[in-house]
């Protein structure tokens, strides 16, 4: 990841009023729908690959990339929020002894 760099206090304050989420727990809802899915669906339907469910496709990339960044690079537990209208699609964060980050991530740079 680049060097964290600091927010404005703009940023600062709009970050914090965001709805944050546990990737982990988006990632078992997520896991217990599809396992309850009926045997009949479109294939497409259940892997999200329709543009009707194409911001449950999002949700579930931010929580994997997330949950992936925060067990396996930070060693922490994160949280994610979805972001509108901005130059990214969603907002990390975890915090330490000393701060609280704030990693905003464009799904687009992701590989799929």
């Amino acid at each position: 990841m680049t060097e964290l760099l600091p927010l404005s206090s703009l940023e600062d304050r709009q970050f914090q009023g965001l709805k944050w989420v546990d990737p982990k727990q988006v990632l078992v809802n997520l896991r217990w729908l599809e396992a309850n899915l009926p045997e009949h669906m479109n294939e497409k339907v259940g892997r999200l690959r329709t543009n009707q469910l194409k911001e449950w496709r999002e949700a579930r990339a931010a929580a994997l990339f997330s949950y992936g960044i925060g067990t396996a690079v930070l060693g922490t537990n994160t949280q994610v929020a979805k972001v509108e209208d901005r130059d990214f699609d969603f907002v990390m964060r975890w915090s330490d002894e000393k701060a609280t980050f704030y990693y905003p991530v464009q799904l687009k740079e992701l590989p799929p």
